[in-house]
């Protein structure tokens, strides 16, 4: 923002904190808050997704670079 808009860095570090804090912080406790009302367990989806990760890993062929 500094070179295109010719803004001070005070200004540019202030307007990007406060689209973070906006567009990603305001968000997150909302997606939080419906996850809890609709009953979603993150430590369940940990869980799976784990699971899910290790039987990609057993799938792969035992010589990679054929797969190449």
């Amino acid at each position: 923002m500094v070179s295109f808009y010719g803004a001070a860095p005070e200004a540019s570090t202030a307007c990007a904190a406060t689209l973070l804090v906006v567009t990603f912080l305001g968000i997150v406790p909302i997606g939080l808050i419906w996850a809890h009302f609709e009953h979603v367990s993150l430590r369940k989806i940990t869980v799976e997704g784990r699971h899910a990760g290790e039987g990609l890993v057993n799938d792969l062929p035992a010589d990679r670079d054929a797969v190449s």
